[in-house]
């Protein structure tokens, strides 16, 4: 399977179906390997880099693993690096945002490699008795209660009045603030060890029935958690454990690295001493609720827009003191202007809901950052890999809105009538049959129907539930689909989830279908904004360097089992 025939033989379509991964952060960092499946004009193309980048493409998208998927996000990270080149060569790459973007993945890079050295990279291997463990919770299910707080020290104090001998329930009633008495209070119900919060789950399972926790700090807050009950599986095989092994190791180490990690965050930032300037806070609370408020744009997924950074910028004065911090013995002000440079990069939904927490996560990527930056972590070639990457993301994404449209009505009629059929345009608009059905309870039933009919020892009309239909919708019957599907004038069986099985024959039928004149304004609209960089890739490719792995391309383009079910 060679590249030039596989990608370049002709004017992809995928350009027109396959958007590049937005950015707004840097992508963790992994190892790029030294085998390339791709190498453009020098700059290469990693098995980890397509492996990394094409599942954040299906987590995004929502999209299944399959051959033509790669295929087509291979595609899609060449024209990256190709239109990323044309980027640099108008001179897009001389721009304040771009430097400031650029700056900001580098510190997100270099902050990300530092948690990695420091936290997943220092872990041993899942021991054998880690894994039986998780196996054995795996199988049991807890009843929990808890008692909620937002800050650790009122935690701390309501745990040693349950050390006194406090009543758990008349203490979930007070802090749940029940307008009576309710033995429901901070109930949670029964919880696998999966279902709950990586802290939540050790802690939860832990504990003896009728006995609680010490404060546990969850992903939202602090939790006291009682045990009121637990439902244990008395069969626990060797047989089993062996089978599933494999996906409850995968699930054991992911739980492990997130408490080291989150473990590992709390201690620097304790080591920190971090200090709030409470009149500094308040006004960034202000200027982001402000922004988000004023906004008219509908919210962003996954960062605030370009409007409501501006707003916040301009609200906040740049020298604003909003917290202080300590690191090795010197300490430092994180201010607004640092907080501004962090804004791109932070979670549109932790802004509206939870500014402090949002601002917290700033000063976080900065001292990770820094940490990163002292032990010159950003010379490492991963790390430059994911700022190049990310980089020429950014600088496609410009040349795109660089690119002026066609004029629509310019575009040659094949090109309509090629991008009508490949971008399925051409769709069912309506569907009526003549058909009869018979019900039954089972497909053995209705194949003894069937042969009976067949062989003419029965008619249709003779048995019960016989219907027939006249010029009826397709769209809206149950049966829609096979009746479309089906050979006239010949019986068929056809099974439904209901679960009954269906005997039909259908004697007429009419599908109606969507033409290239009822959609031809919209083909040539979204061929105007898309052919420009078609074009243009076109001639990038022509005049490019591209050297190939055709035998890692093979594989990484090759569906394997494993491989489809964890991404998908």
């Amino acid at each position: 399977m060679k590249l030039q025939r596989l990608l370049w033989n002709s004017i992809s379509m995928a350009v027109l179906v396959a958007a590049s991964t937005p950015v707004t952060a840097a992508q963790p960092v992994g190892e790029s390997g030294s085998r390339q499946l791709i190498t453009v004009d020098g700059i290469a193309v990693t098995p980890a880099r397509f492996k990394y980048s094409y599942l954040q493409e299906l987590l995004r998208t929502g999209q299944n693993d399959t051959p033509q998927r790669r295929q087509a996000h291979l595609e899609n990270l060449v024209a990256t690096i190709l239109l990323a080149g044309e980027a640099r060569r108008r001179g897009l790459d001389q721009t304040s945002d771009f430097s400031e973007f650029k700056n900001r993945q580098l510190k997100l890079a270099v902050g990300a490699r530092y948690f990695q050295a420091a936290v997943t990279d220092s872990l041993p291997p899942l021991t054998e008795q880690e894994a039986r463990l998780a196996f054995v919770n795996s199988k049991e299910r807890v009843a929990l209660r808890h008692l909620y707080f937002r800050y650790p020290d009122a935690a701390q104090k309501t745990y040693e009045l349950l050390e006194n001998g406090a009543d758990f329930l008349v203490l979930a009633n007070e802090i749940f603030n029940t307008v009576s008495f309710d033995s429901s209070a901070g109930y949670l119900g029964f919880a696998s060890y999966w279902e709950l919060d990586d802290a939540i789950a050790d802690a939860a399972f832990d504990l003896e029935v009728d006995s609680f926790s010490p404060p546990v700090q969850g992903r939202y807050g602090w939790h006291i958690l009682r045990a009121e009950d637990r439902l244990v599986n008395p069969i626990l095989t060797e047989s089993e454990f062996q089978y599933r092994r494999s996906g409850i190791e995968a699930k054991a180490r992911i739980r492990r690295n997130w408490l080291a990690g989150d473990r590992f965050i709390r201690e620097m930032m304790d080591r920190a001493n971090v200090t709030a300037n409470p009149e500094g806070m308040r006004l960034a609370v202000e200027a982001i609720t402000d922004a988000i408020e004023r906004s008219e744009e509908q919210p962003a997924p996954v960062s605030l827009s370009e409007s409501e950074i501006n707003f916040i910028e301009a609200a906040l004065q740049p020298q604003t003191d909003l917290m202080t911090y300590t690191l090795d013995g010197i300490t430092y002000s994180f201010r607004a202007t640092d907080l501004h440079d962090w804004l791109p990069a932070l979670p549109s939904v932790e802004l509206r809901n939870q500014p402090r927490a949002a601002m917290g996560r700033a000063l976080r990527n900065e001292v990770l950052a820094m940490k990163g930056f002292a032990a010159d972590l950003h010379t490492e070639d991963d790390v430059q890999e994911t700022i190049q990457f990310v980089s020429n993301v950014y600088l496609a994404d410009l040349l795109r809105q660089e690119l002026g449209p066609y004029d629509p009505s310019e575009i040659p009629a094949e090109a309509v009538e090629s991008a009508f059929q490949r971008l399925g345009f051409r769709k069912l608009r309506h569907a009526e049959a003549d058909w009869w059905e018979i019900p039954f309870a089972s497909l053995a039933q209705a194949d003894s129907a069937l042969r009976a009919i067949q062989s003419g020892v029965r008619t249709p009309g003779s048995y019960p539930g016989f219907l027939s239909h006249s010029g009826a919708d397709l769209s809206e019957h149950r049966l829609g689909d096979y009746v479309r599907r089906a050979q006239l004038n010949q019986p068929m069986l056809a099974c439904t989830s209901d679960p009954n099985c269906f005997l039909l024959e259908v004697d007429r039928r009419s599908l109606e279908y969507t033409t290239l004149e009822d959609t031809e304004g919209k083909v040539r609209d979204i061929l105007s904004r898309s052919l420009p960089e078609i074009d243009l890739l076109s001639e990038l490719r022509r005049q490019a360097r591209i050297e190939v792995n055709d035998e890692l391309v093979d594989e990484m383009l090759s569906v394997r089992s494993e491989e489809s079910s964890g991404s998908q």
